[in-house]
C-alpha cells in the first residue's frame, strides 16, 4: 500500500483503451478518473484492431502512465485462425508488459472481460503482483460470442468457458453492469467462495455538450434541416441489430418520410452497411467522429437508436446509453427479452423499448417519441438527471475501490 492511505497504484489491463484522446473510451475515462482522485495509474492496453508496432509508451496528460501492445496482424482472416490468435498471442505481448513493469508494485488491479484474449498477461500479473483484484464483465464471453455467431460452440466454447472462469476466480471482486448481469454470471461460471460478485454500473462524464444552432449542425454534415433525425451511434460489428436498423429505415422510407436515418461509426460491418444504407435515400453513413463533436451532432438529433439482437440469453446493457444522456436524446431501445436495459429506460423514463427482432417494433419505438413532443421533452429532462445519478464516472469510481477494499469503506 501507498504512503497516503487514501492514494493506490492501480494497474489497469484492458483491450478497451483508446489510443485516441478524441474517442476516449470506458476505461480511458475511468484511469482519467482515478488520476483526478489522485491515484497513480497505470494501464497495459491490447490494441487488437491495430498495426503491429510493438509496444508504444507515453503518458497522458493526466498522468496515467500507458504501454500499447499490438498483436501482429493475420493475413487470413479465418475462424480458426481468428480463436488460436485470440487465445495465443497474450503469451508474445506478455514479455514486453514484464519488461514494462519490472520492479513495480500495486495495489488493485483492474481487468475487463473477455480475459481469455488477455490469459497469459492477466495470470502473470495476479501472481506477481499479488494485490486486491477487480474484473470488469461487459459481455459475458464465452456465451455471447457463441449466440451472435462470432464463435463456435462445442469444444472450443467449453475450451474458452473453462478458461475464462478460472480467470475470473482469480480475482477478488467481479463487477456487473446490472442485477440481471449478475445473476447471468452467478448461474452460468462456476466461480469459487473467494470470489466476489458486485453490481457496478457503467459510467462516463456526465458533461453536456455546448449549446449549437441545430440548423447550422445539420448542415454541417449534410442532413435534413425539416425531417426528424434518427441516429444510431457506436461499433459497426455483429450483435448489434443492424438488420433490423436497416429494416427499419425501409420501413420508414414506406410509411414515415418524415424521418432520416443516421449511422455514424467504424467497424467489419461498415461496407456492407454503407451498401444498404446506398440503396435508401432516408439513410446516411458517416465514420467515426471525435467524441466532442459526436456530441453535438447527437444533441441535433431527435431520437437515439440502442438495439441488440434476438435469440441470445445474455442481459446486455449498451454503453452508448451515456453519450444519449449526455446529450439528451430520448432513446428507442429494442433489445433482448433477458436484460434489464428495458426495465431501466422505462422506470427512468428517457425512452421507449420493445423486444429485439421486429423492424416493425423498432419503427413503432421511433414514431411513439417522434408524435409526442410533450413526452420527449420530458426524456430530454429525465436523461440529465438520471447520468448524474447512475452513470457519473466520479461515483462508479469510487464504488469499484469501495467494493475493491470494503474493510476500508466500512
Amino acid at each position: 500500500m501507498t504512503e497516503d492511505a487514501s492514494t493506490l497504484k492501480i494497474l489497469i489491463i484492458t483491450a478497451g483503451y483508446h489510443r485516441s484522446s478524441d474517442n476516449p473510451s470506458l476505461y480511458n475515462d475511468l484511469a482519467s478518473q482515478f488520476s483526478r482522485d489522485g491515484h497513480a495509474v497505470t494501464v497495459v492496453a491490447v490494441d487488437w484492431a491495430g498495426d503491429s508496432i510493438g509496444a508504444e509508451r507515453y503518458r497522458e496528460a493526466d498522468g496515467t502512465e500507458v504501454l500499447f501492445v499490438a498483436p501482429p496482424r493475420l493475413r487470413r482472416r479465418s475462424m480458426a485462425r481468428r480463436a488460436l490468435r485470440f487465445v495465443t498471442v497474450s503469451f508474445l505481448l506478455q514479455a514486453q508488459m514484464k519488461r514494462f513493469l519490472r520492479d513495480r508494485s500495486f495495489d488493485l488491479i483492474v481487468t475487463t472481460a473477455p480475459l481469455t484474449n488477455m490469459m497469459a498477461m492477466v495470470r502473470w500479473a495476479l501472481r506477481r503482483f499479488r494485490c486486491r483484484s477487480y474484473a470488469h464483465v461487459t459481455d459475458m464471453f464465452p456465451y455471447h460470442h457463441r449466440q451472435i455467431g462470432v464463435m463456435p460452440g462445442g469444444f472450443t466454447f467449453r475450451v474458452a468457458l473453462a478458461i475464462e472462469t478460472a480467470l475470473l476466480r482469480m480475482h477478488d471482486v467481479i463487477g456487473c453492469m446490472s442485477p440481471m448481469n449478475l445473476d447471468y454470471l452467478r448461474s452460468h461460471y462456476a466461480l469459487g467462495g473467494k470470489t466476489r460478485a458486485e453490481v457496478l454500473s457503467l459510467w462516463g462524464p456526465t458533461d453536456r455538450p455546448a449549446p449549437a444552432n441545430r440548423q447550422v449542425v445539420r448542415e454541417k454534415y449534410a442532413l435534413p434541416i425539416d425531417r426528424s433525425i434518427v441516429i444510431y451511434g457506436g461499433q459497426l460489428s455483429a450483435g448489434r441489430g443492424f438488420d433490423e436498423v436497416l429494416g427499419a429505415a425501409r420501413l420508414a422510407a414506406q410509411q414515415r418520410p418524415d424521418l432520416f436515418f443516421l449511422i455514424i461509426g467504424q467497424g467489419p460491418l461498415a461496407e456492407e452497411i454503407a451498401l444498404a444504407a446506398a440503396d435508401n435515400g432516408n439513410i446516411a453513413v458517416e465514420p467515426r467522429i471525435p467524441r466532442e463533436e459526436y456530441l453535438t451532432l447527437l444533441a441535433a438529433c431527435d431520437v437515439g437508436i440502442v438495439c441488440t439482437v434476438p435469440g441470445v440469453d445474455v442481459p446486455t446493457f449498451p454503453s452508448k446509453t451515456i453519450d444519449l444522456l449526455r446529450a439528451g436524446v430520448p432513446i428507442a431501445a429494442s433489445v433482448e427479452r433477458t436484460t434489464d436495459y428495458a426495465d431501466f429506460v422505462r422506470d427512468n423514463q428517457v425512452g421507449v423499448a420493445v423486444e429485439a427482432g421486429s423492424a416493425e417494433r423498432l419503427l413503432g419505438a421511433i414514431t411513439a417519441i417522434v408524435d409526442d413532443p410533450d413526452r420527449a421533452r420530458g426524456m430530454k429532462a429525465a436523461a440529465g438527471e438520471t447520468l448524474d445519478r447512475v452513470f457519473d464516472v466520479a461515483k462508479v469510481s469510487r464504488r469499484l475501490i469501495a467494493q475493491s477494499f470494503p474493510e476500508r469503506a466500512g
